[in-house]
């Protein structure tokens, strides 16, 4: 009897050590989950904006999460410009950055590859699959107490760094996430030297995040439309419009003066899945060709826009989902732009 009481008394503690261990694991991870998600917030709608400095740097790139595709229920998100080709990623439980590849055979879905361990320790390497030949491995290593680019100033954050290749002179050097935020900076060795893309402006979750106090929104008066084609067929059901406010709000005290090379104060574009343009506010309009200087006082300015969803000849344009883009006409890059999205539905 007593050694039958012993095992069991072992048993209980082995299964009772167990449990605490498998506790405190899942209460890391967890922790672990919970920050790594916010270094790449995926959300339609969500947009990044980048200046390029550095040697020979020119202009500016944007990068967008366009739409949400389920993959044998699981949740995709589209990604445009982050990568030269579309991507579709995931943030996984583990805080990891996965993108589906697919079989250019089979032409199916087949496998994730790995981005980013934001979750990671210190010190963990491993073969990212958004960079090329010549970046070499990734590995997590210590990041900077904070770090000011033009969007402004960011903590908390996660630095990847990037080792050497035998590719002389090129390759990615180290990339830099804030939490909440995303990519802020990304720094890459060229044979001239240091060229940078930092963030200028972000619309995330709704949220706009753009430099020297200004926020900037853009709404439009539904997230789906109606081409009413049932016959006889109306014209003035068939092309629905949409009504679009972009609004600039100054949230400080002072006023704020930004330059923009042409009289033209602001444009909005419409673009189908494709990314393809199927409508330019500015297409038509002429601006005359000097320097003008914007003044926003304490408060907000609203631009309104009413766009025919057309596409000549009385008839709507396909039906689909399309992005809304808005942005105040800076010298490149835009400073101060904001995204949303809408369907456009067919009857008949």
């Amino acid at each position: 009897m007593r050694s039958i009481t012993s095992k069991f008394l072992i048993l209980f503690l082995v299964l009772a050590c167990g449990i605490a261990v498998a506790q405190r694991t899942a209460q890391g991870r967890v922790s672990f989950e919970a920050l790594a998600q916010n270094y790449f917030p995926l959300s339609p709608g969500n947009s990044w904006t980048y200046v390029i400095t550095g040697f020979a740097a020119q202009g500016s790139v944007t990068v967008r999460v366009t739409r949400a595709v389920d993959v044998s229920g699981i949740a995709y998100y589209e990604l445009l410009g982050f990568t030269t080709e579309p991507a579709f990623v995931r943030l996984t439980r583990a805080g990891q950055l996965v993108e589906l590849r697919s079989d250019p055979e089979n032409r199916w879905f087949d496998r994730e590859v790995l981005w980013y361990d934001f979750a990671a320790p210190i010190g963990t390497t491993w073969e990212s699959g958004a960079t090329g030949d010549c970046d070499g491995r990734a590995s997590k290593s210590t990041p900077p107490e904070s770090l000011q680019v033009p969007a402004g100033a960011f903590t908390s954050l996660v630095r990847i760094a990037y080792q050497g290749t035998n590719c002389a002179d090129a390759g990615l050097e180290e990339e830099v996430f804030a939490d909440g935020i995303g990519l802020v900076r990304r720094t890459s060795i060229t044979i001239g030297g240091p060229r940078s893309i930092e963030l200028v402006s972000a619309q995330i979750g709704g949220k706009q995040i753009a430099p020297r106090g200004l926020t900037v929104s853009l709404m439009i008066d539904r997230a789906a439309y109606v081409a009413d084609l049932m016959p006889p067929v109306d014209p003035d059901r068939a092309v629905p419009t949409l009504h679009a406010q972009f609004k600039i709000e100054n949230t400080g005290e002072q006023r704020l003066d930004i330059t923009v090379p042409t009289s033209q104060e602001f444009d909005l574009v419409i673009r189908n899945e494709g990314g393809q343009e199927v409508f330019r506010w500015s297409d038509g309009k002429v601006f005359a060709q000097v320097l003008t200087t914007l003044p926003f006082n304490p408060g907000e300015r609203v631009y309104r826009v009413d766009v025919p969803l057309s596409a000549g000849n009385a008839q709507p344009l396909p039906a689909g989902r399309y992005t809304v883009e808005a942005w105040l006409s800076t010298v490149a890059p835009k400073l101060y732009q904001a995204t949303t999205a809408f369907e456009l539905q067919h009857v008949f």
